[in-house]
């Protein structure tokens, strides 16, 4: 059976099959057949019979209905590949790291530099850090140009750091998510054809060689062990959380807990906001988009108090007894929990990006200055992320905690 590979190039895509002789050597290397995709969206009807998903540096960020598609292109048992490059998604203006979290992983807006370790210049660095006993006994070092990698799990594998005395010191570039299926590398310029830092200097093509065929190796591995009917589960509407007295907080299995989190709808999160643009006037394009990024600031608002409800839930629950059993169970219900919020903020985040398109085709420059309320939005939905990501940190290290 044929391995078949889909390299994303409707993003505006740094790294593209035409711009590297190299990287089209790896792929050729896997054995598979390769599909450009060019035309967006990225849906799961196009890629669902696909192996294999690289997404090479964009520089647009994938709506909410395209991440949604790749989350459950992996969950079927499937590839996937994320490559950001010196700045992060800030500097490329692109939201690859939406599409990490959901894997354990995002990439830091920075830029991995190093005074020493380098090959003439501080942000082409020598990497020597090897986390893994496969790649550590391979490799001396691979020239590399990117941005760093922020572990959301320690159940994520680390491939390698950053140098003892690179800015930032001893930080993820490139690793596997959990599953072994998902891999994130900082820089897609080890991936380009470039004399200084790309695909053909020391050992870059064996090291990205090796990535590949590990991964396809994963890949394979789950498509014979997966069953070839897949069925979908039924979609259900999220629930809010509301913590219940102790007593009925002493079941210790992990879909009793998540059923306790169900007792209360998080109402409207998902309701549409419906308008007629043609009844806007120009003279009032500026107060209706305040006035409707105003409706979606309330529901994120919504959001970040059902993400302090969660807090409380979990701590309270880990005063109970079976403690080493409960919070292996935890550390599963905070996971799928984690994923849910962020489904959440990234569905408001689309339908932002939605409105703000429809005003900007009906009206003028001169009628439409989105500045401050996307400001607004901007600002709360950056607090709300940075308040589920700082939750979700110091829960798993409470629950690391417990003996």
């Amino acid at each position: 059976m044929s391995f078949k590979i889909v390299l994303d190039e409707s993003h505006n895509n740094n790294l593209d099959y035409l711009n590297s002789e190299g990287f089209q050597v790896v792929l050729n290397r896997l054995g598979g057949v390769i599909f450009r995709l060019i035309q967006p969206p990225i849906t799961l009807e196009k890629i669902s019979e696909e192996d294999l998903v690289i997404l090479g540096c964009p520089t647009t960020a994938y709506s909410y209905s395209e991440i949604m598609a790749l989350e459950k292109f992996v969950e079927r048992g499937k590839g996937l590949v994320l490559i950001s490059g010196n700045g992060g998604d800030l500097f490329y203006n692109t939201n690859l790291s939406e599409i990490g979290r959901r894997f354990e992983f995002e990439f830091n807006n920075d830029q991995v530099e190093d005074e020493k370790d380098n090959m003439g210049l501080s942000a082409v660095v020598k990497i020597s850090k090897f986390e893994t006993i496969h790649f550590s006994e391979n490799f001396k070092y691979i020239i590399y140009s990117g941005c760093s990698i922020n572990i959301l799990d320690k159940s994520c594998n680390v491939i390698a750091k950053s140098n003892p005395k690179s800015s930032p010191p001893n930080t993820p570039i490139a690793v596997f998510s959990p599953n072994n299926r998902v891999f994130g590398i900082g820089g897609f310029n080890i991936f380009i054809d470039h004399p200084e830092f790309g695909i053909d200097r020391t050992e870059n093509l064996q090291f990205i060689l090796t990535i590949f065929d590990y991964l396809k190796n994963q890949i394979e591995f789950e498509r014979d062990e997966t069953p070839k009917i897949l069925v979908e589960k039924p979609t259900t509407k999220e629930p809010e959380l509301e913590v219940g007295d102790k007593s009925d907080l002493e079941l210790i299995d992990e879909s009793s807990i998540l059923d306790q989190l169900k007792t209360k709808e998080l109402e409207g999160i998902e309701e549409h906001l419906e308008f007629e643009i043609e009844s806007i006037s120009p003279k009032q394009a500026n107060k209706k988009f305040e006035e409707f990024t105003f409706f979606y600031i309330k529901k994120l608002e919504k959001i970040s108090d059902t993400i302090d409800e969660f807090w409380l839930f979990i701590k309270k629950s880990l005063g109970l007894k079976n403690k080493k059993i409960k919070r292996e169970v935890l550390h599963k219900v905070l996971h799928s929990k984690y994923q849910t919020f962020l489904e959440k903020i990234g569905y408001l985040a689309s339908e932002i990006d939605v409105l703000y398109s429809v005003f900007s085709y009906t009206f003028s420059q001169d009628d439409f200055d989105s500045d401050n309320a996307l400001i607004n939005w901007f600002e709360n939905e950056a607090s709300c992320r940075e308040k589920l990501d700082m939750i979700r940190n110091n829960l798993l290290a409470l629950l690391d905690s417990v003996e």
